[in-house]
């Protein structure tokens, strides 16, 4: 959700915000899988749910590279601009 945004995210949060969202998919898709009456589509639903499995396994291990993050950088450090 665009909640989740903020304009001065680190890399690091960023990308563990789509971690969660490949997360998000993978179930979605899953549970797609397991409802579906067709054949057919529950199986290309399984492999789009494989899919985000691994879109999450190669963020994860970029995640893991990653240095730490500072304290919270989307504190802000001045005050709101507004126009009179």
């Amino acid at each position: 959700s665009y909640e989740a945004l903020h304009y001065r995210m680190s890399l690091r949060q960023a990308m563990t915000l789509a971690l969660s969202n490949e997360h998000a998919a993978e179930r979605y898709y899953r549970e797609f899988a397991k409802r579906s009456a067709d054949a057919g589509t529950a199986a290309v639903a399984s492999r789009f749910a494989d899919e985000e499995l691994s879109h999450a396994a190669q963020l994860e291990s970029m995640i893991a590279a990653l240095p730490e993050d500072c304290p919270d950088p989307r504190e802000e450090d001045d005050e709101p601009h507004m126009p009179e």
